[in-house]
C-alpha cells in the first residue's frame, strides 16, 4: 500500500465517525478491526488499497454527492467480505455493515442507502436514477479504464485472488464477465465519468479477452 494511504483511510474513518458516540480509541479499533479484513492473505486486489483508490477519485467529484456519509460507509464495507468461492459476497458485507452501523445509532436512511449501494456492487447496475449510487459504482470500476499496464497489473490479480479455481474454470467464466461488461451500453453512469474511462475499459476488456 501506498505509504499515504493509511493515514487517507484513518483521517477518513475519524471523519465520518467523528459525530457517534463513541472515543478515539473505538473508532480506531473499529478501523482496526475492518482493515484485517481487507489484510487477508489473497486479497492481492480487493484490499485497503482499492478503498483508497476509491475514495481518491471521489474526492474529484465531493460536491456533486448529496449523501457523502452513505457513501463512505459503502465504500468501506463494500468488500469487507471477499471469498471468491461464494456468490453472497455483497449480502454478507452489507450485514456487517448494517450490524456495525446501527450499533452506532447512525440514520436509518444513512443505513438504508448504504445497504442499497453495496448491493449493487453485485452486477454493477443502478436499479433507480441516484447521482451517490452513479458515482460510487462508476468509482468502483474505474480500474477498467486505467491505463494499460496497471489494468495488467489487476486482471493479474483477480487471477491471483482466484487461484484456487483451475484454468478451464477461471478462462470461461472471466470471459463471461468481461462480456458481459462490453455489452452493457456504457460502462460508467456518469457523463464525466465515460469521458475519462470509457474508451480505455472497453480496449482494456478486449485486450484481456484475447488473452483468455
Amino acid at each position: 500500500m501506498n505509504p499515504a494511504h493509511p493515514t487517507l483511510l484513518l483521517n477518513r474513518w475519524l471523519k465520518l465517525l467523528q459525530n457517534t458516540q463513541t472515543t478515539e480509541q473505538q473508532r480506531q479499533t473499529l478501523l482496526e478491526t475492518l482493515l484485517k479484513k481487507y489484510s487477508a492473505k489473497g486479497r492481492v486486489y480487493h484490499n485497503a488499497n482499492h478503498l483508497c483508490e476509491i475514495f481518491i477519485l471521489l474526492n474529484e467529484f465531493a460536491a456533486l454527492l448529496t449523501e457523502p456519509d452513505a457513501t463512505d460507509w459503502a465504500v468501506f464495507y463494500h468488500d469487507a467480505i471477499y471469498n471468491p468461492l461464494r456468490k453472497d459476497n455483497e449480502q454478507r458485507s452489507a450485514q456487517l455493515a448494517l450490524q456495525v452501523m446501527q450499533q452506532l445509532n447512525l440514520p436509518p436512511q444513512t443505513i438504508m442507502l448504504t445497504q442499497e449501494l453495496i448491493l449493487a456492487t453485485q452486477n454493477h447496475i443502478a436499479t433507480r436514477q441516484n447521482i451517490n449510487l452513479y458515482l460510487f459504482l462508476d468509482a468502483d470500476l474505474a480500474i477498467l479504464g486505467a491505463a494499460p499496464e496497471k489494468y495488467d497489473l489487476y486482471a493479474r490479480a483477480i487471477r491471483t485472488e482466484y487461484r484456487l479455481v483451475p484454468d478451464v474454470l477461471y478462462r470461461p467464466g472471466r470471459k463471461r464477465v468481461l462480456q458481459h461488461l462490453l455489452d452493457k451500453p456504457a460502462l460508467y453512469y456518469m457523463p464525466q465519468m465515460q469521458a475519462r474511462f470509457e474508451q480505455q475499459a472497453r480496449m482494456n476488456i478486449q485486450r484481456e479477452l484475447q488473452t483468455l
